[in-house]
């Protein structure tokens, strides 16, 4: 249901149309669209999820089974909306065994949302990080988001895809080689006056040390929207070392966007955020 299409109604309407409408698309518009998919073994592995017809993606996210004590990383490397219904998720395979991904699109029932993309060209060193940002129209706000990127296996993963303001999206890749090549940052608008939408973060705890060296360190961080609003996008940033697994960058319930994190190192900061629909 749109906003801008009732206001033309009388006038004694408008106050009830102003207030209701935005918490009814919030509560009965959104729906949550997964599909499973394997990443073997030491290979990228990818998958793409669609809403249903009647739906666009508003935002998604990636969901991976735990590693082993003793695995090594998996790494995104692509995760965005490839199309006005469709999450793309590209996941980076370090490890020595097979592990089961999970691709995840958050759905906006609806027609208006727009999609913007900004590429840039990127010759990267050993371990250099590079950001792109992109923004929405002028009047549109952003609802969700995300990046991909041109590296292979090894090459380059997303270092963190995110919110920047009210209207503008982020990511930041890191290449662990010498690679040049190409990373483009999504972000999915929704126009003037039909919504509104805020952003809200949280932070993992700190982490401490294993009490075995060399054992992986689990960590949560969790962005909540506020009571009479819905998580529409979502995603994720962290400082130190960029070789963590990233298991799980989804929303979780109609009100939280989670970040859940393996790790061999402790003392790394870790931070979700969510982009809410009230």
């Amino acid at each position: 249901m749109r906003l801008r299409g009732l206001i033309s109604k009388a006038v004694g309407s408008i106050v009830a149309v102003a207030v209701l409408a935005p918490l009814a698309f919030a509560g009965g518009g959104r729906t949550i669209e997964s599909k499973p998919f394997k990443a073997p073994a030491g290979e990228l592995a990818s998958e793409t999820v669609k809403c249903k017809s009647g739906s666009q993606v508003s935002g998604g996210g990636t969901s991976y089974t735990p590693l082993a004590s003793n695995d090594k990383s998996w790494l995104d490397n692509s995760i965005f909306p490839s199309g006005s219904r469709a999450w793309d998720v590209q996941v980076d395979n370090l490890s020595g065994t097979e592990h089961q991904g999970e691709a995840i699109a958050v759905c906006l029932k609806g027609d208006d949302l727009t999609r913007e993309s900004q590429s840039e060209a990127v010759d990267g060193d050993l371990n250099q990080s590079t950001t792109t940002s992109v923004e929405c129209p002028k009047g549109s706000t952003a609802t969700g988001g995300g990046g991909d990127e041109s590296g292979l296996h090894n090459d380059m993963h997303i270092l963190a895809t995110r919110p920047s303001g009210n209207k503008a999206w982020s990511i930041d890749t890191f290449t662990s080689v010498s690679y040049a090549g190409t990373q483009e940052a999504y972000v999915i608008c929704d126009p003037k006056n039909s919504h509104e939408y805020e952003t809200v973060h949280g932070n993992a705890p700190p982490i401490r040390a294993a009490s075995r060296r060399g054992t992986v360190i689990e960590t949560k961080a969790k962005a909540r929207c506020p009571k009479g609003s819905v998580v529409t996008g979502g995603g994720y940033s962290y400082v130190g070392d960029p070789n963590v697994s990233i298991a799980e960058n989804r929303p979780r319930g109609k009100r939280t966007w989670l970040l859940t994190v393996r790790t061999y190192n402790p003392g790394q900061g870790f931070t979700a955020y969510a982009r809410c629909l009230s």
